[in-house]
């Protein structure tokens, strides 16, 4: 049946035999009047959503003007369309967008998860590193992490991540939410990990993708699908982001319909 979730907006204005239904609105959902809907599992998950890279062969920002400025970045076969691609060693993403502390950040990732080092999923410390406010996510080859705000502690949200984050070279969503109090960490839309830190203040100076603001712990892999939102996305927002394993691209329009009755 049905699984009730935050719409946006949706026009449905052509003639359809479905019936029945029952959802929850937080905007806009239009129906003509020749219209009835049986069953659909539709996913709107863009309220509170600041900047999104489909990183379909440049760091556009599909939903505001955070645009990313490239370097040493290569665009190859993606998640979802195209991916940037990371050497490890030079390649990074910058964008102006500012962090605050409550977010979620979510991304398509695709490494051999067995790192020598760490690597940086994001950085939204980078205007002062080392005393400054934000935080970092990383993975070191076993545990994901957030070094955070005051005093850039790192935390371990995630013990043994790489037991779900196999095998190598294959795509799992990454997502990370904080509420004010505590982190929490999904891997394919799964809750993994939650652990409470305090992470005092936002970014002030835009963020990196796939580098530690002190110019270290480059990310090598392919990265792909990232979003970041001014809230946190609820479990089943994060679970329809996954979309059992194809994965979502913003506006995030999932439709599934049951005509079996």
């Amino acid at each position: 049946m049905f699984d009730t979730a935050i719409y946006d907006q949706i026009d449905f204005d052509e003639t359809s035999a479905f019936v029945g239904l029952s959802i929850s609105v937080s905007d806009n959902v239009t129906l003509s009047e020749d219209v009835s809907i049986i069953d659909y599992n539709i996913i709107f998950p863009t309220s509170g959503l600041v900047s999104y890279y489909k990183l379909d062969g440049n760091s556009t920002d599909a939903v505001g003007t955070n645009n990313g400025t490239d370097t040493a970045i290569t665009y190859v076969a993606g998640k979802i369309n195209q991916a940037a691609s990371f050497d490890g060693s030079t390649s990074e993403i910058t964008t102006p967008m500012v962090s605050g502390t409550v977010f979620t950040y979510s991304a398509w990732l695709n490494t051999d998860w067995t790192p020598v080092g760490r690597q940086t999923i994001i950085d939204t410390g980078n205007d002062t590193w080392s005393t400054g406010l934000g935080f970092t996510i990383q993975f070191d080859g076993t545990n994901i992490t957030i070094i955070h705000s005051p005093g850039w502690i790192s935390s371990t949200v995630v013990p043994s991540a790489n037991t779900w984050l196999t095998p190598a070279n294959t795509w799992h969503l990454v997502t990370v939410t904080y509420d004010g109090t505590t982190a929490r960490c999904y891997i394919d839309g799964v809750l993994r990990g939650s652990l409470a830190i305090a992470i005092i203040g936002g970014s002030s100076n835009g963020t990196i993708i796939g580098l530690r603001g002190d110019g270290t712990d480059y990310w090598q892999g392919i990265y792909d699908e990232a979003g970041y939102w001014s809230r946190v996305l609820t479990t089943t927002e994060v679970l329809s982001l996954y979309n059992t394993g194809t994965g979502l691209q913003y506006p995030f329009l999932n439709i599934n319909v049951d005509d079996s009755i």
